[in-house]
């Protein structure tokens, strides 16, 4: 099943566009309480230097700006979606998308989200800045949407190609991890669960 929406996301965006609207409406009424958690999950995450929060539509200028300035090599394995601001502003309204952000001072030096469904499934995909690489936030990005998603009700899932192994092991180090599929073009189909609970 994840193959096939994969396959009609990249090959019919005019039929994905209205799977996402009508998504995103059940999910606001299946998960209201959605975004007040991710918030509180957010919150309680401690790496020194470095702040996680859910992105407003405020920050979304930031974002665009972050994602466009990410050399080629960062962004090989991360293309989820459009980059453009017009595309994150559909996505943060959509309903069905959770959208973090990690900062460093004032700056945004990494962005994550759960692309959520209302059959009770949410994927989750991030990007580091290459300036912020090795300091554990994509650990810990991990371990903040596995907890996220577990405090909805949801069950996270990832597609990590087995050639990205910085992504494979951070997925790894930040939760309890099973293959669930294999997925054409040589991506994994991966169940993300937390390591540990937190309040």
């Amino acid at each position: 099943m994840t193959g096939f929406l994969i396959s009609i996301k990249h090959r019919f965006p005019a039929i994905w566009r209205a799977v996402e609207w009508a998504n995103g409406k059940a999910m606001r009424l299946r998960y209201p309480r959605l975004g007040m958690i991710a918030a509180e999950k957010a919150s309680s995450v401690s790496l020194a230097g470095f702040r996680f929060s859910p992105l407003q539509e405020t920050d979304l200028t930031d974002l665009h700006r972050f994602l466009m300035t990410l050399p080629e090599d960062s962004v090989a394995y991360f293309n989820p979606h459009a980059f453009t601001l017009p595309a994150l502003r559909r996505l943060h309204r959509s309903g069905s998308f959770v959208m973090l952000g990690v900062r460093q001072g004032d700056t945004l030096v990494g962005y994550h989200f759960l692309r959520c469904f209302a059959s009770g499934r949410c994927f989750h995909g991030l990007v580091v800045s290459p300036s912020a690489q090795g300091r554990g936030i994509g650990t810990a990005m991990w371990d903040l949407g596995a907890r996220i998603a577990t405090a909805a009700g949801l069950t996270m899932f990832a597609t990590i190609s087995e050639h990205n192994h910085p992504s494979l092991t951070s997925c790894t180090r930040g939760c309890h991890t099973t293959i669930a599929d294999r997925l054409p073009g040589s991506y994994l189909l991966i169940r993300c669960q937390p390591k540990k609970h937190k309040a």
